[in-house]
């Protein structure tokens, strides 16, 4: 586990951040849900759309707090975010009415979703062009380790189901988010941002929203896990019911375990490219394996849902180094904000496309959608290399022209 933890000020300073904030995040999240139906008295519907609205709105926070971070130092931007989101969290407590919850939540989410693009760009400043995916994959670890615990913690206020229970864990995700404020100024003040930006070229860059629209539903694998893998094993499988929590727990350890390893030589745009692609190449197998535990028996079907969800798992190791990779590689340096806030946009289509693609495809069709799903997997392994190349060769031209 040492090489979770960087060797450099700076880089310990945002690990100890992502540590801390993901803890509170964690505890809040996993009790939320029961908290603004039980204590709050919404509808879950209520909850439910609210969520829907904040994701929507909180589309032009990454690409407002990106263009920001070009012109503002990332550390500084990242660090006041973080004090404006312990804030706004505030404002749950005082939730008495359905508007009051949808206005919070957009105002948190919004804020939220622009302060990862900021630690984002935050990163590659910190950690340079040589060494920001590997940092990137150290966060990443970090980050599943504090949301693991955190909702570890939030089990006890669960049990107790008390009003005070769960504003105890607000508390802590409001405090998780100034301790990593603190954390975030303890890094120097960068002097690469730019008084001005040029406005908004990454919007212009076909290639690079290809790239991100490529990372962005490589990440299916994301929906298969938290929705339609649950149900598959209860309503398809004759696996045990306890054996979802022992998938996630899975899914979690070997994330934790090997993210930094398997990051390894997607600092490169065609590093990225091959690691984008062994990883989608690898979800196409794991695909076919959930799906067939539907027609085995308990103990074959167990056994073909561990191999399912390790393959799941490499996949999603791999294929997160390259969006980093890409994302990274292909925004120039002078508008790093910009880009990763454009890049975020594409990400966010697997938000939009994995549940219905989980739901309608995966449980409506059974192992056909699941083949269907790996199909998807296949044709987008197939698409990132050259993807990445036309990328590349843009930024190339690029760089010549502006020399000229």
């Amino acid at each position: 586990m040492r090489e979770l933890w960087p060797a450099s000020g700076p880089e310990r300073a945002l690990t100890l951040a992502t540590l801390v904030s993901s803890f509170g995040f964690a505890a809040f999240v996993t009790a939320s849900g029961l908290f603004f139906v039980r204590f709050v008295h919404l509808d879950p519907k209520v909850v439910g759309a609210g969520l829907a609205v904040a994701g929507v709105v909180a589309l032009a926070g990454p690409l407002l707090f990106g263009r920001l971070c070009d012109s503002i130092d990332p550390r500084t931007l990242t660090l006041w975010l973080f004090v404006v989101q312990a804030v706004l969290l505030v404002g749950y407590a005082f939730v008495r009415s359905a508007p009051m919850f949808v206005v919070v939540l957009t105002a948190v989410t919004f804020v939220d979703r622009g302060c990862w693009v900021a630690r984002s760009v935050l990163v590659s400043r910190v950690a340079g062009s040589d060494g920001r995916v590997r940092f990137k994959a150290q966060q990443r670890a970090v980050f599943n380790t504090g949301a693991a615990l955190g909702a570890l913690a939030a089990a006890v206020p669960l049990q107790l189901d008390t009003r005070p229970a769960y504003l105890a864990l607000l508390g802590a995700y409001v405090v998780s988010c100034a301790v990593a404020a603190v954390c975030v100024a303890a890094i120097p003040r960068s002097a690469g941002a730019s008084p001005g930006s040029p406005g908004w070229v990454a919007v212009r860059d076909p290639a690079y929203l290809a790239s991100s629209l490529l990372s962005g539903l490589l990440m299916l694998h994301h929906s298969l896990l938290v929705i339609a893998l649950p149900l598959w094993i209860v309503r398809s499988t004759s696996a045990p019911a306890a054996l979802v929590g022992v998938l996630v727990a899975l899914n979690t350890v070997l994330a934790v375990v090997l993210q930094v390893r398997l990051s390894g030589g997607a600092e490169s745009v065609p590093g990225a490219a091959r690691a984008g692609r062994l990883g989608a190449l690898v979800l196409v197998p794991a695909c076919l394996l959930l799906g067939s535990a539907a027609s085995a028996g308990a103990a074959i079907a167990v056994a073909l849902l561990v191999a399912g969800v390790v393959l799941l798992t490499l996949g999603e190791l791999w294929t997160g180094a390259a969006s980093w990779g890409l994302s990274y590689g292909l925004a120039p340096d002078a508008l790093m904000g910009q880009y990763q806030g454009v890049f975020s946009l594409g990400v966010s289509v697997e938000g939009i496309v994995g549940p219905i693609l989980a739901t309608s495809v995966v449980l409506g069709w059974g192992m056909p959608g699941w083949a269907i799903v790996g199909g998807i997997f296949l044709v987008l392994g197939l698409l990132i290399g050259p993807v990445a190349r036309w990328g590349s060769r843009t930024r190339a031209e690029e760089i010549v022209v502006a020399a000229e």
